[in-house]
């Protein structure tokens, strides 16, 4: 019975090491593209409000087009 739960437990290490292995292979070849890639250049605007010194950040949103 031992023996049994020791090879059960070996079967699981070795599906979950190789889970583990191709899901790291998957993220490192996976590519973004460029329409997908997120906006890092973004509008900067300063204007003051009540006293205060506020910049206003505006990032282009394709849901809002």
């Amino acid at each position: 019975m031992n023996n049994m739960k020791l090879n059960m437990v070996f079967a699981i290490l070795l599906l979950m090491s190789i889970f583990v292995i191709t899901d790291v292979n998957a993220e490192d070849n996976s590519s973004i593209k460029p329409e997908d890639q997120p906006n890092f250049y973004p509008k900067i605007s300063t204007e003051v409000i009540d006293g205060k010194t506020v910049q206003i950040i505006e990032f282009n949103c394709k849901l809002a087009k």
